[in-house]
This record gives C-alpha cells, sequence and structure tokens, in this order.
C-alpha cells in the first residue's frame, strides 16, 4: 500500500511518514533521494552494508542452486564429473579431491567416476573438450549479466 502510494505520488515526505520502520532498505534509499534526487547509485548505497552483502549473498546462493540442481539433472548424485569437488572419507584420513581437466589422459578418460577412481584418477590428464556443461553454463550467465549491466 505503500509502494503504491509512492508510485503514484512521488512524495517521499509522505511516503516515509507511512513506512514502518522494519523496512530499513526502502527507508534509506527514500532518505538518500529526498536528499539527493535521481541520484539512484547513491540511494543504492544508502543501504546498510550488511543488508546490500545479504542481497549478494542470496544471489551467490540462487546461482550455486541454480548449478547444482543442473548437475544432478543431467548426471544425477551417484556419479562424479569433471569440475566436481569431491569430499571421501579413508581409513584412517580424509581428503577433499577436485576433479579437473588435468586428471585423465588420452582416451582412457570418461566424464564420471566413482569415489574409488579417485586416487587413480589424480595422476592422468583429462582432455580440454571433455568440459563441464554447469561450469559452461555458469561462465556463460555471469558474462552475459556483466555485459548486461556494463
Amino acid at each position: 500500500m505503500v509502494r503504491e502510494y509512492y508510485k503514484e505520488s512521488n512524495d517521499i515526505d509522505g511516503t516515509l511518514k507511512q513506512l514502518p520502520r522494519y523496512m530499513v532498505a526502502e527507508r534509506a534509499i527514500l532518505q538518500c533521494l529526498k536528499k539527493c534526487p535521481e541520484n539512484y547509485l547513491q540511494a543504492l548505497k544508502a543501504i546498510p552494508r550488511t543488508l546490500r552483502m545479504m542481497y549478494v549473498h542470496s544471489y551467490q546462493s540462487y546461482l550455486w542452486n541454480h548449478a547444482a540442481s543442473m548437475r544432478v539433472q543431467k548426471n544425477g548424485i551417484d556419479q562424479v564429473v569433471l569440475g566436481d569437488l569431491v569430499y571421501c572419507k579413508g581409513e584412517s584420513t580424509e581428503k577433499v579431491t577436485g576433479v579437473s581437466s588435468s586428471e585423465c589422459e588420452g582416451d582412457s578418460c570418461n566424464d564420471t567416476y566413482e569415489c574409488s577412481q579417485l586416487d587413480e584418477i589424480s595422476e592422468t590428464v583429462l582432455p580440454e573438450e571433455k568440459s563441464n556443461s554447469v561450469k559452461v553454463w555458469c561462465f556463460n550467465f555471469l558474462s552475459y549479466i556483466s555485459w548486461a549491466h556494463s
């Protein structure tokens, strides 16, 4: 209701009077626009840093969840594929292994591995054309975002 009032009237003072105190970001933006009309970048910077960081972290989580969902949809959860970071519990040691393009040689490579195979592939090299489609999607998506907002 308050947002509609501002949208229709463009009255910052009236909107601030109606705006509940818990709407911190909205209040900060309007107070800044009151002092510096049309300075939208400064208005966004007026949002408290902790809240702005929460927005960034939320978007990072969205990207991670989307990439993880794509990876699971394409390859399932029972196989390790190129680009995965794998945590394996051993008999007396625990280990984190990244499966990268430098871990398989020649034609002896496939894109999926069982956890027990990770030690075997750690000394080999994967061909560059065997790339992770989720990684490619993320790179393309982030490139598009930076291009679209520049």
